[in-house]
C-alpha cells in the first residue's frame, strides 16, 4: 500500500538539528514500513538513510485521532523542523525507526482513506459497543482499572450523561473541554458540575449551559451527583485527599469514571475503591495519559525489542521556577465555600483561603510534586518495562526555597529511588528553583535513550539514543 510523499527531517544521534530534508514515499505492507528517501534535488540520501541500513522493526504509535479542520485540508504541508507548528487537532501517525547509532524521526498526517495499524476508529455507533471498546484498549490508555459487566445497560440512541466533580483547572479548564470536544460525536452532555466553591461551581455550570444549550445541575457535594439516577459516568478532578471516596461512591452507585492522578493518598482508602469498583464492573481511567503519546509509545516498543540491552537505571529530572501551587492561590470567602466538605475527615479549623486554593503545596491534602508530576513518571516506567511493583523505596525532600507566609508543607524539593525486583532501579527528582536541568533517560547495557525533548515538543518530540559509553569525551554530545 503506498502512503502520499510527505516532508521528513532524518536526525542523526549526536546532532541536534536537520541532517536533510527530503521527501519520504514509503510502502506499508502492513507489517513492515520500506523507505526511500530522496533529497529535493533527486538524489538519493544515502548517508542518511538507506535500505540497507533500515531496521527490519518499525516502531509505530498513533496520536489521538480528530476531525480535520477548516485549516487543514488534506494532508497539510508543514516543516517538521519545529514540531510546534502542527496543529494539536491535526491526527498524525509516528513512525520511529530505529538503530543504536541512527535515531530517526518520521511524522506522517494521517487521511481517512489510509488505514494503519492501531489506529483507533472514531466511535458513532452502539454505545453498549463504545464502553465495551473502551474497556478493551484500557490498558494501552493508562487505565488502571477495566470492567467486565455494567449495572446499567445505555440504549442505542441514549446520551451519556457526565457529572463533574471538581470544577477547577483540570476539572472545568481541561477535562470538561474534552468532554465537549467529542460530544456530539459520541453523544455526550455533561448534565451535572458538584464543587464546594461557588464561584467555580457557577463558571463551569455557564460553560454546560453555552455548548448544551440548557441548565446543567449545580450540587455542592459529591452525594448528590451520586444520587442521579440518569448520570452515566463521572469525572473525578476533585483534591487528592478525596479522590478514593468520589471513586468508591461511583462504583457503589453504578457510575463509570474518570479520576484524576494521583489516585490515591493512603492505601486504606485505596483498597476500599479497588474493591468497590471489582464488585461494581464500573470501567475506570486514571488521568496518566502519557503512555497515549506517540513517542512515548515508541519508546516503550524500542525498549521491549531490546535495543537498550539490559535496563539497568531509568530516571527523570523535572524542574520549576517555582511551585506549580502557587498560581492556583486565588481570593475566596468563606461564605462561598463549603468547608466542612472540602475538609472531609481532616481535623476542623478555621476557614484559610490559601490552604483552600492552595491545597495542592499541603501534606494534609497532597504529597506535592512527587504524586503530582512523578505518578506520570513512575506510570511509564511501568509501562516501558512491563514490571511489577517496585520492593522498596526511599525518598527525601523538604522546602528549602519557599519559605514564606504560605507556609506550604509540600517539598519544594524531592529526590525519589525506586529498587525493582526485575532488577532495575528508577529515580526521580523535582526542584522548584529554577527550570534547568530536565531530562528523562533509559540506561541500558547497549544503549542509552535520551527522551529530554519529549515534553517540550508536546506529542512529536525527537528522542536520541547513543551508544554504551557515549558519556567518554569520544561520544560526548547526546544531543
Amino acid at each position: 500500500m503506498s502512503v502520499n510523499p510527505v516532508d521528513v527531517i532524518a536526525t542523526r544521534y549526536r546532532r541536534r538539528g536537520v541532517v536533510h530534508k527530503g521527501t519520504l514515499q514509503p510502502e506499508f505492507d502492513g507489517e513492515i514500513l520500506r523507505a526511500d528517501v530522496r533529497g529535493r534535488s533527486g538524489q538519493r540520501v544515502r548517508r542518511v538513510i538507506d535500505l540497507d541500513f533500515y531496521p527490519v522493526d518499525v516502531i509505530h504509535a498513533v496520536a489521538e485521532e480528530s476531525q480535520r479542520c477548516r485549516l487543514c485540508p488534506g494532508n497539510p504541508e508543514y516543516t517538521y523542523q519545529d514540531a510546534k507548528k502542527y496543529p494539536s487537532h491535526v491526527p498524525l501517525l509516528l513512525l520511529t525507526a530505529y538503530r543504536v547509532n541512527l535515531g530517526i524521526l518520521l511524522i506522517i498526517p494521517l487521511s481517512d482513506s489510509v488505514p494503519m495499524p492501531g489506529r483507533r476508529v472514531r466511535y458513532t455507533g452502539d454505545h453498549r459497543r463504545f464502553w465495551a471498546m473502551a474497556s478493551e484498549t484500557s490498558e494501552s490508555r493508562g487505565t488502571g482499572l477495566t470492567a467486565v459487566s455494567r449495572n446499567r445497560s445505555i440504549g442505542v440512541n441514549d446520551r451519556i450523561r457526565v457529572g463533574v466533580i471538581g470544577c477547577g483547572i483540570r476539572g472545568r479548564g481541561d477535562l470538561m473541554a474534552a468532554v465537549h470536544r467529542w460530544d456530539k460525536e459520541l453523544n455526550v452532555e455533561i448534565v451535572a458540575v458538584c464543587d464546594v466553591w461557588r464561584q467555580r461551581r457557577e463558571d463551569a455550570a455557564a460553560m454546560a449551559r453555552d455548548w448544551y444549550g440548557r441548565e446543567p445541575k449545580q450540587y455542592v457535594s459529591y452525594r448528590e451527583v451520586m444520587e442521579m439516577a440518569d448520570v452515566d459516568a463521572v469525572i473525578i478532578a476533585s483534591p487528592d485527599h478525596v479522590h478514593t471516596l468520589h471513586l468508591e461512591a461511583a462504583a457503589r452507585t453504578g457510575k463509570h469514571a474518570y479520576c484524576e492522578k494521583p489516585l490515591a493518598k493512603d492505601m486504606d482508602g485505596l483498597r476500599r475503591a479497588v474493591d468497590a469498583v471489582k464488585e461494581s464492573g464500573i470501567i475506570v481511567q486514571v488521568g496518566t495519559q502519557w503512555r497515549s503519546l506517540p513517542a512515548l509509545t515508541g519508546a516503550r516498543e524500542v525498549i521491549r525489542a531490546g535495543t537498550l540491552g539490559s535496563i539497568a537505571r531509568i530516571e527523570q529530572y523535572f524542574n520549576d521556577p517555582r511551585p506549580y501551587w502557587y498560581p492556583r492561590l486565588k481570593e475566596a470567602r468563606a461564605e462561598d465555600v463549603d468547608w466542612a466538605e472540602f475538609l472531609h475527615d481532616r481535623p476542623d479549623r478555621p476557614f484559610d483561603p490559601w490552604v483552600f486554593t492552595g491545597w495542592m503545596g499541603h501534606r494534609e491534602f497532597s504529597d506535592g510534586a512527587v504524586p503530582g508530576y512523578g505518578s506520570h513518571f513512575i506510570d511509564l516506567v511501568q509501562y516501558f518495562t512491563g514490571a511489577g511493583a517496585p520492593e522498596s523505596c526511599v525518598c527525601l525532600g523538604g522546602t528549602y526555597v519557599w519559605r514564606d507566609e504560605y507556609s506550604f508543607t509540600s517539598p519544594d524539593t524531592v529526590q525519589a529511588v525506586w529498587h525493582y525486583r526485575e532488577g532495575f532501579q528508577v529515580s526521580y527528582s523535582t526542584c522548584f528553583c529554577n527550570d534547568s536541568g530536565d531530562t528523562f533517560r533509559v540506561f541500558g547495557s547497549s544503549a542509552m535513550m535520551n527522551l529530554d525533548d519529549w515534553f517540550r515538543f508536546g506529542s512529536s518530540p525527537e528522542f536520541y539514543a547513543t551508544t554504551a559509553g557515549a558519556g567518554k569525551p569520544d561520544g560526548a554530545g547526546h544531543a
